[in-house]
């Protein structure tokens, strides 16, 4: 039996019987749609969906490497184009460290050390790369990195032990060093030691692996 035209127009306008396709949402794609717009519907990104990294880069969102119960405190933030963070450390014997991770094609993980506990007016670059790895060896346990920082440190090591103070060899601010394979480079590298009026000295270790 048909139905009058009238309970047939409220049945359709408030959609008994079917539910209400307003703010209708679809749980296994994890996207919603708002249905009262003009087809074609546009999609509005669910929380997972806006933190994903953009499509063309090869490596996800970067998250914190330190072991917060190693190094209580900690502090990480994500940066807004979600392939970059920082993540600072602050130590009792008032050092501070600070990891910025980096990188698409190529992952880098940057280790920022200001510190007191070296003589910072060395100009011994043999110095600075023993200071550099002695700083690396002294959070290692603390971390959880992506990139084998072990075998990097190893590399430094191996440069120190071949070089002197009176010829640095194969030592070198800025350069990079590889410990990687041949399907994959893994690079280390020191920056040129930096002085702060603090009467710290900041000693940057880059450890590189790529391309992805």
């Amino acid at each position: 039996m048909a139905l009058p035209l009238h309970f047939l127009l409220l049945y359709l306008i408030t959609g008994c019987g079917t539910g209400s396709f307003r703010n209708y949402s679809n749980s296994e794609e994890g996207e919603s749609f708002d249905t009262t717009a003009t087809p074609p519907y546009v999609g509005v990104k669910s929380p997972i969906d806006s933190m994903a990294p953009p499509l063309d880069c090869a490596r996800g969102i970067p998250a914190p490497i330190v072991k917060k119960k190693v190094f209580p405190k900690t502090n990480f933030v994500l940066g807004k184009d979600k392939l970059s963070s920082v993540e600072t450390v602050l130590f009792d014997n008032a050092d501070k460290l600070t990891i910025t991770n980096t990188g698409c094609d190529y992952f880098t993980l940057t280790f920022r050390f200001e510190t007191s506990r070296f003589n910072r007016d060395s100009v011994s670059q043999k110095y600075w790369f023993n200071a550099g790895s002695m700083l690396m060896k002294g959070v290692l346990d603390g971390l959880d990195a992506p990139i084998d920082l072990t075998k990097g440190i190893r590399k430094l090591d191996d440069l120190i032990q071949q070089s002197t103070d009176s010829r640095h060899g194969r030592l070198g601010f800025g350069k990079e060093f590889d410990y990687g394979s041949e399907e994959m480079r893994s690079i280390v590298m020191l920056e040129p030691v930096q002085r702060i009026p603090t009467g710290a000295a900041v000693v940057t270790v880059s450890f590189s692996v790529g391309p992805l």
